[in-house]
């Protein structure tokens, strides 16, 4: 038997007991399972259109799968994260926890909606259908064996960087964080306030 629960504002007992749920799934999955936006919503505490959902065992109350929802600067971040050990009840657990959390949107007066899956499963993929959910784009995470070849370093520009100085470089970085990410739902149409609350 499972229980849910919804928290809109979460205390630090609330953080530490969903930490260690992602503790248990980047060991599993050796990949942290929030993105920053999310993680660092959930580290305050949840601002405003936070929603932590909680799926639980109903006897041991241990969290078995955890949806987050958080509002951006212009449109809604959502995440799931399922328990390895309950793995094979994702599509329960969460279709259950992602439908509640839409509905929480919805309430909240809606808008463009982003799922960030780094690594999408067919049962991913049934839970987006069902919920109306489409690819956006696909990410591809490239690398590269360190050090470079010294033929690869004669023949690169070399840039020379420097520290982010705060209180100093801050308009600029957002000047061209705003430039780049223009299209971005998260990373784009960041202000000093938001610069200032990631720092």
């Amino acid at each position: 038997m499972v229980n849910f629960d919804v928290k809109r504002t979460m205390t630090e007992r609330d953080i530490t007991e969903i930490d260690s749920l992602l503790r248990a799934v980047e060991d599993h999955d050796r990949r942290k399972p929030l993105n920053d936006h999310l993680w660092l919503d959930l580290r305050q505490g949840g601002r405003t259109g936070f929603a932590g959902l909680t799926a639980r065992d109903a006897d041991s109350q241990a969290p078995l799968a955890y949806c987050q929802v958080s509002r951006g600067n212009d449109s809604w971040a959502i995440d799931l994260v399922v328990d390895p050990n309950s793995r094979d009840k994702i599509l329960e657990l969460g279709q259950a926890l992602m439908t509640e959390a839409i509905r929480i949107i919805k309430i909240e007066g809606g808008g463009h909606v982003h799922w960030w899956v780094s690594d999408p499963s067919s049962n991913h993929v049934t839970i987006a259908k069902k919920l109306g959910f489409n690819t956006g784009r696909t990410l591809l995470q490239m690398r590269v064996a360190l050090p470079l070849a010294s033929t690869v370093l004669a023949s690169t520009h070399q840039v020379e960087t420097r520290p982010f100085r705060v209180g100093i470089d801050d308009d600029a970085w957002i000047t061209v964080n705003n430039r780049a990410f223009s299209d971005h739902p998260e990373q784009g149409g960041w202000t000093r306030e938001i610069l200032r609350s990631r720092q």
